[in-house]
């Protein structure tokens, strides 16, 4: 039997998500699920800028056009090096 703190660590332990195979799909329902959230992010980042530069002063929206540029390096700098086939 495990103890309130083993059980814990149990739980801790558990990987954040899961498996597709777990739930009886295939591996590619990753892929399905990263290009939907590529898609929210971008489609949220889209819309902030219009909404930022849409009857807004010059000046705010150069401000948000560089908050997004710096957002996307951001983004850039964490992806993992290409893939040479």
């Amino acid at each position: 039997k495990l103890s309130y703190e083993g059980h814990l660590e149990f739980i801790r332990n558990l990987p954040a998500q899961q498996k597709p195979a777990i739930f009886g799909m295939h591996a590619n329902v990753d892929i399905s699920k990263e290009l939907q959230e590529s898609k929210l992010l971008l489609d949220t980042v889209l819309t902030t800028q219009q909404a930022g530069g849409a009857g807004s002063a010059s000046g705010s929206a150069d401000s948000t056009d560089k908050a997004l540029e710096t957002i996307a390096n951001d983004i850039l700098a964490r992806l993992p090096a290409d893939f040479d086939l």
